[in-house]
């Protein structure tokens, strides 16, 4: 490769072998104009492309990072997400254990403590909960060989303590009901989420998801799930993500957490007062959100560093150009006013044509290259730098910087290709919701006798909600409203699968706990997911107005007679859990005008814009005052979606919402 140094040195040998020394003064002159020309002109370049290159770059990067910042994020939320279902789980199951009178003798030499040691209180509750032993063991995310990354279990008022381990605690355990975590859930009787902890055994960081365990409005205990901190930052790790570098999260009282390889290096590097904004620094990107409704802020680092050397490098290269420039310029000066003392009448209008050569050389590929440069800054990514066939640094960097085109078009090219395929799964899914809504009933059965709506409103695109009615006979009528616990395609797979079950045993007319019964048992069958669904279902006789019904953990339907009220039915356990589960008819008799409402619990559980519950008090007063005037099954359907929706005030659902309305005409 020919350099710059050596183009000049050949044009100074061929000017003092062929020039004159007449025209010394003006040569020396001349080569002053070229050396500020070619200096000035390298100067702009360098400015113009520093500046368009790291604008072009860093607008892509930033949108990298949030687009990965949101991947991550999610990632984050399924692991609160997935606390709460289970937490949530389990204190409903125990509600179901302490509201069943079955309670046998059982085995507590095992996952039991007790702290205040084995009285009469404490076995008598144990005998009739020791179920939850067996039924924490049966998630798949619960190891109770290694509690390290997640530890379940559940504390009573009773002083006992049980889990799915089969440690031996002995006669006594720590009293957790004096924890605050204990006492605070104790006062709400509602969920929390406390601040990071250190686990006991494990003596790791970790936050703990407690839920409260009321049976007939009595505070009974909690359900504790315990989340080791570092299980977040491996839960990325296994989705591949490569260039993360170290999570921090920031409780609500500011105290700062960091999961990651390098606890002490990533704490000192990182600034707590920049949460809530994305900055990118030498080597890597910080991107930082704020969790709903869990009180935390979630903060991720990325690694940039060699998309900065990228940019560096090139940096440097129009840099030593620019030196070499200086350099080369000088000498040339000091050997020109020597050489030209001896010869300038020969070799001035010589040494003129070979100084305005060398410019050339030297500006015109700089000033191509600098219109080439600021067309990328434009967006233009289709970059040509053939017509630059110089082979000395220029025609290098041109190289240099045509590679650095081809790449960043490859990048931008492999984000829309990711973009297009979530497009895609996006589509999908419509698809599937359409499907799903499309099985559910709309031709909803009705006479002079009585009249029946029914309404769901999915949280996200698919549901996990579940409803059906449809006329057994002429003068029976069956209803059936489930909730799927569980979210996305699986739980809405299943609902589909259970409301199959429901038109084809229903039909049969073999009553609501028979009925119940036969798709419960189904439903266990090829049940790889372990997923259940809570159900209610009833049927009414037209001729007598009677209304037999049963109920596998669902909530309590509001029967609208002269004094609305909850209906006061029996509760068994949800279907899709144990085979041959017993179910049992109970029955009412309902009047002219009176309705029955059936609903899924993301009615009183939903979360509004101010983090309160929509509740079932709420709940149960809108509907005695729409009930008091005249009213449809359709009306009162409309009345509470409007009201929860203003309870939501433009908020995000926070689940599956599913009413059925049963009025006597």
């Amino acid at each position: 490769m020919n350099s710059i140094e050596r183009k000049i040195k050949k044009t100074i040998i061929f000017t003092l072998l062929t020039a004159t020394a007449v025209f010394m003064v003006l040569s020396v002159v001349f080569m002053f104009s070229q050396n500020r020309i070619i200096l000035s002109e390298n100067e702009s370049i360098y400015s113009d492309f520093e500046e368009d290159t790291y604008n072009s770059l860093f607008s892509a990067l930033k949108g990298y990072a949030d687009d990965l910042g949101q991947s991550c994020l999610d990632i984050i939320m399924h692991n609160f997400t997935s606390c709460e279902v289970i937490g949530k789980s389990i204190a409903n199951y125990a509600e179901i254990l302490y509201t069943d009178d079955y309670a046998l003798p059982v085995d507590v030499s095992y996952g039991v403590g007790f702290a205040e040691g084995k009285t009469k209180a404490a076995i008598d509750e144990i005998n009739s909960i020791s179920d939850l032993r067996e039924y924490i063991s049966t998630y798949s995310e619960y190891d109770p060989e290694n509690l390290d990354n997640l530890d379940i279990f559940v504390v009573t008022e009773t002083g006992l303590v049980i889990d799915g381990t089969h440690e031996n605690y002995g006669d006594s355990y720590k009293d957790l009901r004096l924890e605050k975590w204990y006492q605070d859930c104790k006062n709400t009787k509602a969920p929390l989420w406390t601040g990071v902890i250190n686990g006991a055994v494990t003596g790791k960081q970790k936050i703990d998801y407690v839920s409260p365990i009321v049976v007939n409005d009595k505070f009974m205990g909690i359900t504790v799930i315990s989340m080791e901190i570092n299980n977040l930052y491996t839960s990325l790790l296994k989705n591949d993500f490569k260039t993360i570098q170290e999570i921090a999260l920031i409780t609500s009282d500011g105290e700062k957490v960091i999961c990651g390889n390098d606890f002490e290096g990533a704490s000192k590097k990182f600034d707590l007062t920049r949460t809530g904004e994305m900055y990118i620094d030498d080597d890597s990107c910080w991107i930082s959100y704020k969790l709903p409704d869990k009180s935390f802020t979630i903060c991720f680092e990325f690694a940039m560093n060699q998309l900065h050397e990228t940019v560096s490098t090139y940096s440097e290269g129009f840099e030593r150009n620019n030196n070499a420039i200086r350099s080369h310029t000088g000498r040339l000066l000091f050997i020109f006013i020597a050489a030209y003392l001896v010869i300038a009448l020969m070799l001035l209008p010589l040494f003129a044509i070979m100084s305005s050569r060398m410019g050339r050389s030297i500006v015109d590929p700089l000033l191509s290259l600098s219109k080439k440069v600021a067309s990328f800054g434009k967006g233009n990514m289709d970059i040509d730098t053939s017509d630059i066939n110089t082979d000395d640094e220029v025609g290098l960097l041109a190289e240099t910087f045509h590679e650095m085109s081809k790449n960043t078009k490859k990048y931008l090219a492999e984000i829309k290709e990711i973009t297009a395929d979530q497009e895609k799964v996006k589509a999908e899914m419509e698809t599937a919701a359409k499907i799903q809504l499309s099985i559910m009933s709309t031709d909803f059965p009705s006479d002079s006798r009585a009249e029946v709506y029914a309404h769901m409103k999915p949280a996200k695109i698919v549901g996990g909600d579940v409803y059906a009615a449809f006329d057994i006979d002429e003068d029976h009528t069956l209803v059936f409203v489930g909730d799927v616990a569980g979210k996305g395609l699986p739980a809405s797979f299943f609902s589909v699968r259970t409301k199959i079950l429901v038109q084809i045993y229903g039909e049969m007319d073999l009553g609501p706990a028979e009925t119940l019964r036969r798709i419960n048992n189904r439903l266990c069958s090829n049940n790889d997911e372990n997923l259940f669904v809570t159900a209610f279902l009833g049927v009414l006789d037209k001729k007598t107005g009677v209304f037999r019904y049963a109920n596998a953990g669902h909530n309590k339907p509001i029967v609208s007679d002269e004094d609305p009220h909850f209906l006061n039915a029996s509760v068994s356990l949800p279907l899709g859990l144990f085979e041959d589960t017993g179910y049992k008819d109970e029955s009412i008799t309902l009047k002219k005008g009176e309705s029955i409402f059936i609903y899924t619990d993301g009615i009183p559980e939903a979360v509004g814009a101010d983090d309160t519950f929509y509740s079932d008090e709420r709940f149960l007063e809108l509907v005695r005052k729409t009930v008091a005037e005249d009213y449809t099954a359709l009306s009162l359907a409309e009345t509470v979606d409007r009201d929860l929706m203003l309870h939501y005030n433009g908020r995000e659902l926070w689940d599956d919402i599913t009413m059925l309305i049963l009025k006597i005409l």
